[in-house]
C-alpha cells in the first residue's frame, strides 16, 4: 500500500466528521493527478482525455447512430467544486463541478435509416467549445471489508451526471471528401436534424462522464483503505 500512497502524496484527506466541509479540498487536490495520470492505478492523463472510439445511439428517426473516433476532451481537469452534500453514512455524495471552458475535438460519421440498411455520411471533423459548464455529480456507494487485510474500502456502485448549465456552445463542423448520392442524402438529413441530435448528445455525454467518474473513483477508493482517505 505504501507504494500506491506514494503515487498520490498530495491527495488531501478528510476527517469523516467533516467530509461535507473538507470534500471540496480533497476533490480539488486530485486535479494534478487527473492532469498527469497515475500509471500505478491505471488512471490515464486527462490533458487531454482521449476516447478512441465511441458509438452513440439516438432516438432520432432519421439519424439513429453516430460513430465518433479520436475524441479529445481538454480542460476537464480544471474545475471548481461547490454545494457538497454527504450523508452521515458517507454512502451518498453529491456536488456541483464548475468548468469555465471545455474543448472537444472529434471525427465522426453519421448513419441514416431512410433505406433498409444504414447509410454512412461523409466524415466530419467537429470542434466545440463549451463555456461555463456546471455539472451535478452524484456518487452512491458502500463500504466493504477485506478480511485478510482487516481493512475497510469504499466501492462506488453508481454515478449520475446531470449538466445543469452550459452558458454558450461554439461549434465548427467541417465535411471531408466528396460524397456520392446516398452519402449526400445522409449528409442532408444530418444537416436538417443537427439541432435535435445535439440536444440528445448532451444526454449521451452525461452517461459517458458518469462512466468515467465511476471508473476513476473505484480505482482510487478500492486502492486505499477508508482510514487513509477519511481519517477519524
Amino acid at each position: 500500500m505504501k507504494s500506491r500512497t506514494a503515487q498520490v502524496p498530495d491527495l488531501h484527506t478528510c476527517p469523516r466528521s467533516e467530509l461535507q466541509r473538507c470534500l471540496p479540498q480533497s476533490l480539488e487536490s486530485m486535479k494534478p493527478y487527473l492532469a498527469q495520470g497515475v500509471p500505478l492505478l491505471s488512471i490515464p492523463a486527462f490533458v487531454p482525455y482521449y476516447i478512441q472510439l465511441n458509438k452513440m445511439i439516438f432516438t432520432n428517426d432519421f439519424i439513429p447512430m453516430i460513430k465518433f473516433r479520436d475524441t479529445f476532451i481538454s480542460d476537464i481537469s480544471k474545475f471548481r467544486i461547490s454545494k457538497v452534500r454527504v450523508t452521515d453514512r458517507n454512502d451518498f455524495i453529491q456536488f456541483l463541478a464548475h468548468f469555465s471552458l471545455v474543448r472537444v475535438s472529434t471525427t465522426f460519421n453519421a448513419f441514416s435509416s431512410f433505406v433498409r440498411m444504414l447509410t454512412k455520411s461523409s466524415t466530419y471533423e467537429l470542434n466545440s467549445i463549451l463555456a461555463d459548464v456546471v455539472a451535478e455529480i452524484t456518487i452512491r456507494g458502500s463500504n466493504f471489508g477485506i478480511e485478510i487485510e482487516s481493512e475497510q474500502y469504499f466501492y462506488v456502485h453508481n454515478v449520475t451526471v446531470r449538466i445543469r448549465k452550459i452558458r454558450d456552445v461554439k461549434t465548427e463542423k467541417q465535411e471531408k471528401g466528396n460524397p456520392k448520392y446516398l452519402m449526400q442524402l445522409t449528409n442532408d438529413y444530418l444537416e436538417v436534424e443537427w439541432d435535435t441530435l445535439t440536444s440528445e448528445l448532451i444526454h449521451n455525454i452525461q452517461n459517458i462522464a458518469a462512466e468515467i467518474i465511476q471508473t476513476i473513483s473505484n480505482k482510487i477508493y478500492t486502492s486505499f483503505p477508508i482510514h487513509t482517505l477519511m481519517t477519524r
